[in-house]
């Protein structure tokens, strides 16, 4: 499989340069993103009502979010 070097553009305008890439066929996606990119940044995938959002920052907000502690609460408040 073939490794070369590529210049990403992001959805928001934000440009990584120089981004090793594997050269492959993927039924269904035109690129799988690795944590070589995702480190540069927040990524975030929600699901509500069967729709899937998929979200990324570059650069990483200072402010994490955790959710395991809202998955706590929202336990709490079903039993």
């Amino acid at each position: 499989m073939p490794i070369v070097l590529i210049n990403l553009i992001l959805p928001n305008g934000i440009q990584v340069n120089e981004v090793r890439a594997a050269v492959s066929k993927i039924e269904g996606a035109d690129m799988l993103i690795g944590m070589n990119l995702i480190q540069l940044g927040d990524f975030s995938i929600s699901n509500w009502d069967i729709k899937t959002v998929f979200t990324f920052a570059i650069p990483p907000f200072q402010n994490r979010t955790d959710l395991y502690e809202k998955a706590i609460a929202v336990s709490k408040r079903k039993k």
